[in-house]
């Protein structure tokens, strides 16, 4: 029998272990819970609430399973049969469950089962351990490794990496074998000087040496060799790393030689068009985006008379007029800041001192991208076609000064001459001169006309040049597109005759394309002294060709509508001179209106047994009151910078005196349509 006083002993001490389990329950760092034989959650402590967080009053509403992946189950059910069995007393793993914010949380759950007296199951106790973090960064460290793996394996250049101290190779990448020639089980765990890669045997040792000062190398060119004994150039970088408490260099190799061979290229196709430029008898220079002078060829140093460094950066300003220079600066900074083309006249100091006329002509330069690079343009002394304008308007005005004074004379001689037979002689003497200074004069006039007309097409050599320009880009970038397909295939291993053959079969045509852009632009300037039949489609088609990369850069569709195919006598190049002047108008005028969608239709038809061809544009049409003027001399909508005004003055006297046609121009719904008719061959 226990006594009374033995009875409250045992109650206090009973009473006291309780509350020394309800402290070190509640207190404890890790979550701690009385789990049902369902899963019910009977009894937790704050720190469980915590990790997965829920309220105490919440979890006792759930079940393990309702906040647990379903996969998870079915791994720890062969555990829970275990203790069930009374296999094990108890097991612990890695789980996740569900946190109350719906996001998975890793934990290390340690389980046991309580029987009562008897032995049947009653309970478990679960012992909850936050581990997410460490599980996180596991995965983090296992991507991270997985990344640099694929990264090492799979880089176009070769990495290897060895121990600093013997530089003996832990690791080296498919592209350092194929750079190498040696595979990497043969290099792993022996040194690099067993190979002799560096060509120089105390080349690594300096790297090293500058490594441990600097803490990295870029970018240095080093002699090294291959398996054969090829000695090759190598862009290698190198930097420190630690590897298990072992410092290790890791290094990046690859080989220049495509680079060099593409500076090769880059250096002979700038010397090509330093010697093109060179050979032009016209000034073609260069520029950045900032109007900085950076290139300027022969011609142009020649009319200067000054040496290429006075005349680049601002040097260039320095010849130019001072009552022309605020326009010019302001017409460069204007274009390039919007970047699209210009044109200018003004006047530039000649190397005998005298200021000349010069018009000049600049377009953006594109790259690869499509983005602007610099600027290129051309410029042509018009001083002599200023002076003959000038001469030919004032010859103008003495002829009417003349014609009005000789009708006032004749006149006066008619009331005269009724009377007299002899001041009728007299008259008719006056009349036979004044017949041949009018003869003389309009034969003097016809001499302006055709400088005039020679002037004009010196004038479109700039568009013509700028039409090269854009014409070869994509063939030149095309060129650097299969270059640089070269050694990328040979790397893949896809290298074959076939593909060399294809390849180089690409590139000459690429070629024969670029030379006879070149050939199309020396026709078009060679005269034709005798009329001869030609096609006019076959016009119209060179026509377009030589406006093509223009037209491209402004995004300008042009179509044709061959109703018949007719054969007209005259002069080929002219004619293409009269296109290319109504061409150029169109797309001036579409460009200056900004139209969504600009487009030129080129229609040929038979009417009347006259052949007719079109050419009609949807930029908006000719204002009505100076519709009737275009084809005037010396009018011009586009102000002095960009037109002379004697482009559709020359097209019409090419059309109507010298080849026998006519050439008129009308509104129609979108734009304006020019017309040519002329008789059949």
């Amino acid at each position: 029998m226990i006594g009374h006083s033995q009875l409250q002993k045992l109650t206090a001490a009973l009473r006291k272990s309780e509350e020394r389990f309800h402290a070190i329950f509640k207190q404890a760092a890790a979550g701690i819970a009385q789990v049902s034989l369902d899963g019910h959650w009977l009894l937790m402590n704050q720190k469980i609430c915590d990790i997965l967080g829920y309220s105490i009053e919440e979890l006792e509403k759930l079940t393990v399973t309702e906040i647990s992946p379903p996969e998870e189950m079915g791994r720890h059910l062969p555990h829970f049969y275990r203790l069930l069995a009374g296999d094990i007393s108890t097991y612990s793993t890695e789980k996740r469950y569900i946190h109350k914010g719906g996001w998975p949380i890793w934990v290390n759950l340690s389980v046991s089962l309580v029987r009562d007296q008897s032995g049947a199951p009653e309970y478990f106790i679960a012992v909850v351990q936050d581990i997410n973090e460490r599980k996180c960064a596991e995965e983090e460290l296992r991507e991270s490794e997985e990344k640099f793996y694929k990264v090492f394996k799979l880089a176009p250049i070769g990495i290897t990496i060895s121990t600093l101290s013997d530089g003996r190779f832990v690791e080296m990448n498919e592209a350092g074998e194929r750079l190498s020639g040696y595979r990497r089980e043969e290099v792993i765990g022996r040194s690099s000087s067993e190979f002799s890669i560096w060509k120089d045997a105390d080349e690594r040792a300096r790297v090293i040496r500058e490594l441990l000062e600097k803490g990295e190398l870029r970018d240095r060119e080093m002699a090294m060799k291959d398996r054969s004994g090829r000695v090759f150039w190598g862009l290698l970088s190198a930097v420190v790393i630690e590897i298990r408490g072992e410092k290790h260099l890791l290094c990046l190799v690859s080989d220049m030689g495509d680079r060099k061979r593409i500076q090769e290229a880059l250096l002979e196709s700038e010397e090509r068009f330093r010697l093109l430029a060179d050979a032009a008898p016209v000034i073609i220079w260069e520029a950045g985006l900032d109007a900085r002078l950076t290139f300027l060829n022969k011609a142009g140093l020649e009319y200067t008379g000054r040496e290429i460094e006075q005349e680049l950066g601002d040097g260039w300003m320095q010849g130019v007029h001072p009552d022309d220079l605020d326009r010019c600066i302001s017409t460069y900074l204007s274009a390039y800041h919007e970047r699209r083309s210009f044109s200018i006249e003004y006047r530039l100091r000649r190397a005998d001192g005298d200021y000349g006329w010069i018009a000049e002509t600049g377009v953006p330069r594109l790259n690869g991208s499509g983005a602007e690079v610099d600027y290129v343009g051309t410029c042509f002394d018009i001083t002599e076609r200023k002076r003959v304008k000038k001469e030919l308007l004032q010859a103008n005005m003495l002829l009417a000064q003349r014609v009005a004074e000789r009708t006032a004379e004749l006149s006066e001689t008619v009331e005269k001459l009724q009377d007299e037979i002899n001041e009728r002689i007299a008259m008719g003497e006056a009349l036979h001169a004044e017949t041949t200074e009018r003869v003389n004069v309009q034969a003097e006039l016809r001499d302006k006309e055709l400088l005039l007309l020679h002037q004009s097409r010196l004038a479109a050599m700039g568009e013509m040049i700028g039409n090269i320009a854009h014409q070869w880009r994509q063939p030149l970038n095309l060129l650097g597109l299969l270059a640089q397909d070269l050694p990328m295939t040979f790397q893949k291993g896809d290298f074959s005759a076939e593909y060399l053959e294809t390849t180089v079969r690409k590139m000459l045509e690429t070629i024969r394309h670029m030379s006879q852009t070149i050939d199309d632009f020396r026709n078009f300037f060679r005269p034709f002294k005798e009329r001869a039949d030609f096609r006019v489609l076959d016009i119209v088609e060179k026509t377009i060709s030589l406006l093509e990369g223009s037209f491209n850069a402004q995004q300008i569709e042009t179509a044709v509508t061959a109703n018949c195919d007719p054969v007209v006598n005259g002069y080929p190049n002219e004619f293409s001179q009269v296109l290319l002047n109504i061409m150029v108008n169109a797309r001036d005028a579409l460009v200056s209106h900004d139209v969504a969608n600009p487009r030129i239709e080129i229609e040929t038809s038979m009417a009347g047994g006259r052949c007719v061809l079109t050419i009609t544009d949807n930029a908006g049409g000719i204002p009505e009151e100076i519709i009737d003027r275009i084809f005037e001399p010396y009018f011009s909508t586009k102000g002095p910078e960009k037109g002379t005004g004697v482009g559709l003055f020359m097209s019409k006297t090419i059309i109507e005196k010298n080849m026998g046609g006519s050439l008129t121009v009308r509104n129609v719904e979108d734009g304006a349509e020019f017309r040519i008719e002329m008789q059949q061959a």
